[in-house]
């Protein structure tokens, strides 16, 4: 059995068709050389192929579930700030920041009309 047949993916592109390790692209050989299994690949058959992934989860981890029931658990409050709702004549929304983007740009905003229901965004 070929060590091909063992792993659960298939590969295309700067991965080994072998193995799935990934390629070492060199500019002064033809031919890339996996540094795990060995095997050798054509560059050229490498040009113009496009590389798919596709992860399936099959299990539910025991942390995912323990978050899940916990914040069910929790009562929540939701914190209301005067700010017009562009849907309806409501003055008043419920709203939460989180940082969506990276530590140096600000925070999002998330609003959620109280009388509607209406929900929106803004990065500030």
């Amino acid at each position: 059995m070929s060590v091909q047949n063992l792993v659960p993916f298939h590969t295309s592109a700067v991965f080994c068709s072998n193995c799935g390790m990934m390629l070492a692209l060199e500019s002064h050989t033809p031919v890339a050389t996996c540094r795990f299994c060995r095997h050798q690949t054509q560059l050229r058959d490498l040009v113009d192929t496009e590389v798919v992934t596709k992860k399936e989860l099959t299990q539910r981890k025991e942390w995912m579930e323990n978050s899940q029931t916990e914040q069910k658990k929790q009562k929540v409050t939701k914190v209301v700030v005067e700010e017009d709702c562009p849907e309806c004549d409501s003055k008043q929304m419920y709203y939460e920041t989180r940082q969506m983007r990276s530590a140096d740009e600000g925070q999002t905003v998330f609003y959620e009309c109280v009388k509607c229901g209406h929900k929106f965004s803004v990065n500030t």
